[in-house]
């Protein structure tokens, strides 16, 4: 399988290798566009990403959600918008982000949010 997050992932293995404890799993880390790649070459039997993997001229893959998750926004410690009760995302358009590189389903995420907001926020720190 190819997978594009692994916050959940361990939960979510134990309880499948619980249930099947003969199958063997193999992962491997990968963006969405490889995850999908990967998927119309049949080099893995199925992928999990934090968006969606969409194909239109390979009809055989399919999306199924299976898990519905909160995203929130993590501030350092003395962050002067963490004395507010709610935080929008037109407060942080002058704010650096941390994020994932390009390709990655949370990056994906989090550009898509603040292109909603209308900005493209300000990525200082890339890593996986």
């Amino acid at each position: 399988m190819a997978v594009n997050t692994t916050i959940f992932m361990p939960d979510l293995l134990k309880k499948f290798l619980y249930q099947y404890p003969h199958i063997k799993v193999h992962q491997t880390f990968a963006t969405t566009l490889n995850i999908q790649h990967l998927l119309e070459t049949e080099q893995v039997d199925f992928g999990i990403s934090v968006t969606s993997i969409i194909s239109s001229e390979y009809t055989n893959i399919q999306g199924i959600p299976i898990i519905t998750a909160e995203t929130f926004l993590a501030l350092p410690p003395q962050h002067h918008l963490l004395k507010h009760k709610h935080i929008s995302l037109y407060d942080v358009v002058n704010e650096p982000f941390v994020s994932m590189p390009v390709g990655y389903g949370l990056r994906e995420m989090t550009d898509n949010f603040c292109n909603q907001a209308g900005f493209k926020p300000n990525i200082v720190i890339e890593s996986n």
